[in-house]
């Protein structure tokens, strides 16, 4: 008779374990978790490097000269001025190349379009029409009778990059000397312009 009556207790039990394990199931079955990467990459701006075109040392006598005042072409696929060669009283020496720009990291196979600026931050023309004034060292300013200029130069406005996003080009110009210079003149003479590729696509 004890036995009998111990039955009913053990499933009554057993059946309250399973409806608690039940609602567990339940809950457990509303919340889910798994991973998840966070991530960027980092990679190198475009730069572009220019090394100066340079007219070399030029060599001319002060006073008047036979014809005047004296513009030399310096065109940007030259290797340089010819050494020793001469043009209006003006003899070519040595040091003379054309500017090469570089450009890295750019995007591949892409044409950027190549500008030029001032020291002013306003526009430059590229095609050789507008020219910027040489500053110089020491007591060799060009102020009277004039100045010196130089009008820079592009072969294209556009420099396509090679599937590595690397490209360059060159840049001439010309340079124009006034006539009746004088001794305090001669010495070094430069300005500074800022060349700019952009990617317009």
């Amino acid at each position: 008779m004890k036995r009998n009556a111990i039955s009913p207790q053990r499933t009554i039990v057993a059946g309250g374990v399973a409806a608690l394990m039940l609602v567990s199931s339940n809950v457990l079955a509303n919340n889910a978790d798994t991973t998840t990467n966070l991530e960027v990459t980092l990679s190198p701006v475009m730069t572009i490097t220019c090394t100066p075109l340079k007219f070399g040392e030029l060599f001319l006598p002060t006073g008047s000269r036979t014809g005047g005042s004296t513009v030399i072409s310096f065109a940007p696929a030259d290797g340089g001025l010819n050494t020793g060669g001469t043009q209006d009283e003006v003899t070519f020496g040595e040091g003379s190349q054309p500017g090469t720009c570089t450009v890295s990291d750019g995007p591949d196979s892409t044409g950027l379009d190549i500008t030029f600026q001032k020291s002013d931050g306003s526009n430059l023309a590229t095609d050789g029409t507008e020219a910027v004034n040489l500053g110089s060292e020491g007591d060799a300013s060009v102020t009277t009778p004039g100045s010196l200029t130089i009008a820079p130069k592009v072969t294209s406005t556009v420099v396509t990059t090679d599937a590595n996003g690397g490209g360059s080009f060159n840049i001439g110009g010309e340079i124009s000397i006034p006539d009746s210079l004088a001794e305090q003149n001669y010495g070094e003479h430069s300005a500074t312009i800022t060349v700019i590729v952009t990617d317009n696509t």
